[in-house]
């Protein structure tokens, strides 16, 4: 059996689960469609290939109005197949109805939030549990009232000045589920605090919307304060076997306000994790004795972090993976060490030979010795030759300075072309137009009709020159002035009317409207010189181009904005440095007081 994964944008409610489901079981071959997630926007479908083809699933969603951008297709190992993404072309509707509608029609959460308010904007709060926006004509479901709150970790491309950073402030700021923006002109990155996580969509959609790319590098849940946690320390009376010790596990841990439990047969004690105040150690030495056992407190202590390891999602690189069966290999370890220990851990991820990393979601225990060290070494077990590590996906530093690499190095080639075109310009359009003698031949040859009336060689040589420059050497203001105008006078745009005629503008507009103006102007000059009548006498002639000033200007900028961006390189290095400071490595006492050497990304909390 095959299997294929679809990433979706618009899954908001449990409606539209049981939609997909009753739309995706009616095809043939199809064996389980029971994974649908509406955290990761996800659909499992596992199909067989010889009666079906995950096209036809394909086509099935998007028949139905659900917007999926992306497909991963595994055969029966788990193995991938296929990994593109959706063409737009691809999401309108088959019968030419609004896809958007066919969504409402079976998404309770649109139903609702349409019947609510249907007229709603990014920029309005309500006071009901979910508000309605309208961005290129598909609704979305702002979730403003739901307490979990996240901080997003961008990274923004496209910054060039504080004014950038200001707008994205600002911006994302008028948004009422957001509560905190904090953008790093520097880093090319920002963090928000908000909301709701199905807002986190709009974020992006916004930060693009006002002409830059923004890219999700993490999102993390704030998690709430837990109350004080105290760890007792209990000797144990009557125990004799393993089953008084899951008796008196089962018992305790029953109990609310116990977080962890482990007890000890051969020392006759144990140790209990509870939150809240010290008084509840009375409830849990009653337990104890009412599962017919005598417990006596040893002590009691606040651990110096009161909350407990929450749960940990690893993703572990196994680098060496040499055959077809390794990735089951490693699988089958993993289950056997959960048989042996009784370990609880999920596998989220599968590792395969072309990605060979394996994500397991866990809650580590120091009292049971269940760490990220342990899974370590059961999958180096597995093979000698396997390199096992923990993964570490590309950081906000090493993101910024791919993104400053890539500003560097556009600006560079556009800098050193614009460079060998003024040096000719610099001979033509100024040394023989202002300091070569009139009478020189080679300036009357230069200043000779050629081709068509009275346009001159050094016109016509400027043209050929600038021309390239006009549309390569300052082609990224260009682009950038036409990104800031769209997002301020597109439909449904933000901006007051007023407001778009007295405020708005930056140095990439002014730039490129100066050098288009030059251009335009100097473009008509050369027209009109080539439609006068050749003659000896040059009086009819129109007022000089500018060709020349428009290669010197985009030459100077492009100097100014390398240095700058250079700077800006250097300063982020400083930054990078100092955060490498940290220890790769630490030194962790064991159990039995002896240290050993261990990387920095195996330390659970709580280690010493």
């Amino acid at each position: 059996m095959n299997s294929v994964v679809f990433l979706a944008s618009n899954l908001h409610c449990p409606s539209c689960v049981t939609h997909i489901q009753d739309v995706v079981s009616s095809l043939p071959g199809i064996t389980s469609t029971d994974e649908v997630s509406l955290i990761n926007q996800t659909i499992r479908v596992v199909f067989d290939g010889n009666v079906t083809s995950h096209r036809s699933i394909l086509d099935a969603l998007l028949a139905t109005a659900f917007d999926i951008h992306h497909v991963t297709l595994f055969d029966k190992l788990g193995q991938e197949l296929q990994n593109y993404d959706v063409a737009e072309s691809d999401h309108d509707g088959a019968d030419g109805s609004r896809p958007d509608q066919k969504h409402i029609d079976n998404c309770g959460a649109c139903q609702k939030e349409w019947a609510s308010k249907q007229d709603a904007s990014l920029t309005e709060s309500t006071p009901s549990s979910v508000s309605a926006t309208i961005s290129n004509g598909n609704p979305t479901v702002i979730d403003v009232d739901d307490s979990s709150t996240f901080t997003a970790l961008l990274s923004i491309e496209g910054m060039s000045c504080g004014s950038c950073s200001g707008k994205i402030t600002s911006n994302l700021q008028a948004l009422p589920f957001v509560s905190k923006v904090n953008i790093d002109l520097l880093s090319n990155s920002g963090s928000v605090d908000f909301q709701g996580e199905i807002n986190v969509d709009l974020l992006l959609r916004k930060v693009a919307d006002l002409g830059y790319s923004a890219t999700l590098v993490q999102l993390v849940k704030h998690k709430p304060q837990s109350a004080c946690t105290y760890k007792a320390s209990i000797s144990i009376e009557g125990m004799s076997c393993g089953s008084c010790i899951g008796k008196i596990t089962t018992n305790l841990q029953k109990l609310p306000f116990v977080r962890e439990v482990h007890i000890d047969l051969l020392t006759n004690s144990g140790t209990v994790e509870f939150e809240g105040e010290k008084t509840c150690i009375d409830p849990i030495l009653d337990n104890i004795s009412g599962s017919g056992y005598r417990a006596v407190v040893i002590n009691i202590t606040e651990p110096r972090h009161e909350r407990a390891p929450d749960e940990r999602v690893v993703e572990i690189q196994v680098a060496g993976l040499h055959c077809i069966r390794c990735p089951e290999r490693i699988l089958n370890a993993l289950e056997s060490f959960r048989l042996d220990t009784g370990s609880r851990f999920e596998v989220l991820r599968s590792p395969t030979l072309k990605d060979p990393r394996v994500r397991i979601k866990y809650k580590p225990s120091l009292l049971a010795d269940f760490t990220i060290r342990r899974f370590i070494s059961v999958i180096r077990a597995v093979d000698m030759a396997f390199s096992v590590s923990v993964y570490h996906p590309a950081t906000i530093e090493e993101r910024s300075k791919r993104i400053q690499r890539q500003e560097r190095r556009s600006i560079l080639w556009r800098m050193v072309f614009t460079g060998i075109v003024a040096i000719p310009s610099l001979i033509i359009g100024v040394v023989y137009m202002s300091l070569v003698p009139s009478d020189n031949h080679t300036r009357m040859w230069w200043e000779e009709p050629i081709w068509s009336g009275n346009a001159t060689r050094i016109e016509w040589a400027l043209l050929i020159m600038t021309t390239p420059v006009m549309f390569f050497g300052t082609d990224i203001f260009h682009r950038r002035a036409f990104k800031e105008i769209w997002a301020m006078w597109r439909p449904r745009s933000g901006v007051p009317l007023l407001r778009r005629f007295f405020r708005f503008g930056s140095m990439n507009m002014l730039i490129s409207v100066g050098t288009l103006v030059a251009y335009f102007s100097s473009l008509a000059v050369l027209i009109m010189n080539a439609t006068l009548k050749t003659g000896r006498d040059h009086s009819m002639r129109m007022s000089s181009s500018y060709f020349d000033v428009i290669t010197f200007l985009t030459f100077f900028i492009l100097i100014g904005r390398y240095l700058e961006a250079y700077s800006k390189a250097k300063t982020g290095d400083a930054v990078t440095m100092l955060g490498k400071l940290r220890p790769d490595e630490a030194l962790l006492v064991g159990k039995d007081g002896e240290t050993q050497k261990t990387a920095v990304d195996q330390l659970e909390v709580g280690d010493l």
